[in-house]
């Protein structure tokens, strides 16, 4: 029998769960492009001579300034909470490989969510 592994089930759903918050919070790629131009601003070498990494990556400066103030929970808090909701991630699994949703529901049914 088949099986997904629980590590890329739960990562699989979180990105889905991203890019399901995404659409709801209406974030464009013209609002991604706007969070792009307003982190090089901050972040982006102004002489390449001498350039040094910046000093936190795009992704920390999302999580830490999000879209405008807002942005979609962890990823521990994603599994505490929206990875909970059945009818909410079969929505998300909706159109996926059934495995999946076999998958997600013993996840759910028989183990605890380790973090």
């Amino acid at each position: 029998m088949f099986s997904v592994p629980v590590k890329d089930l739960r990562t699989l759903c979180y990105s889905l769960y991203q890019l399901d918050w995404k659409k709801r919070h209406n974030i464009t790629p013209e609002v991604e492009e706007k969070a792009i131009k307003s982190y090089l601003e901050e972040y982006e070498p102004k002489d390449f001579t001498n350039a040094e990494p910046p000093a936190q990556t795009f992704q920390e400066y999302l999580d830490e300034v999000g879209y405008d103030g807002e942005y979609f929970v962890c990823f521990e808090e994603f599994l505490e909470c929206e990875y909970q909701d059945h009818d909410y991630i079969m929505e998300l699994l909706s159109g996926m490989d059934i495995k999946h949703v076999i998958e997600y529901e013993k996840d759910i049914d028989y183990s605890e969510i380790e973090k």
